[in-house]
C-alpha cells in the first residue's frame, strides 16, 4: 500500500594510516583487529561501508600494504616531497583533503563521511561534508589525540545520540 522507499545509508571511510598508528597505545596486529572492529560497528550501527581508503607514505604501505589490502582496503600512497627549502613534506593531509572534496562532492550516494584521524587539520573536510548534506564521524586512536575542534562537526548516532567517535584504543 505504502512504496515508502526506505534511505540506506552508504558510508565513506578515509584512514591517516601514520595518524591512527602512531597513536594507537598497542601492538600491531592488535591495531588492525582494532581498526577491524571499529568498522563492523559502524557497520552495524550506521550502515553499509562502500570503501575505506588508506593514505600513508611509501614506507608504511611496504609495511602494512599486504595487511591492508588483504582487509580490501584501497591504498593511496602519499609521498614525501621537497620543499624549496629542501626540507621533507609529507603530503598525507593535502592528498586526504583533496580527494575528499573531490569525492565528497561527485558521489551522491554517499550518506556518511567518516575520518580516521584526530588531526585538527580536517576540520575543513569535515565542514565540506556537512555542507554536502552528509553525516560526519571520525575514527581515533584515542581520544587524547583527538582535536577539541573537531568534534563539533561529529554527528550524532541514529539510535544512542551519541557522538559518532569510535576509539580504537578502548580496553572493553
Amino acid at each position: 500500500m505504502f512504496n515508502k522507499k526506505v534511505k540506506r545509508n552508504r558510508v565513506l571511510i578515509f584512514l591517516d594510516f601514520d595518524n591512527l598508528f602512531i597513536n594507537f597505545k598497542f601492538s600491531r596486529p592488535s591495531f588492525i583487529d582494532e581498526l577491524n572492529k571499529a568498522l563492523r560497528q559502524i557497520a552495524k550501527e550506521i550502515g553499509e561501508i562502500i570503501g575505506v581508503f588508506v593514505f600513508a607514505p611509501y614506507q608504511t604501505q611496504i609495511t602494512f600494504g599486504e595487511t591492508l589490502y588483504k582487509e580490501n582496503f584501497f591504498l593511496i600512497v602519499c609521498p614525501k616531497v621537497k620543499t624549496k627549502d629542501g626540507q621533507e613534506k609529507d603530503t598525507t593531509d593535502e592528498i586526504i583533503i583533496k580527494l575528499g572534496e573531490k569525492m565528497i562532492s561527485e558521489m551522491p550516494a554517499i550518506t556518511h563521511f567518516f575520518l580516521g584521524s584526530g588531526d585538527s587539520d580536517f576540520e575543513t573536510l569535515l565542514k565540506e561534508a556537512s555542507l554536502h548534506g552528509l553525516d560526519t564521524g571520525i575514527i581515533s586512536s584515542d581520544l587524547e589525540s583527538l582535536s577539541s575542534n573537531l568534534i563539533p562537526h561529529i554527528n550524532r548516532k541514529p539510535n544512542t545520540k551519541e557522538k559518532m567517535i569510535y576509539i580504537l584504543s578502548s580496553q572493553e
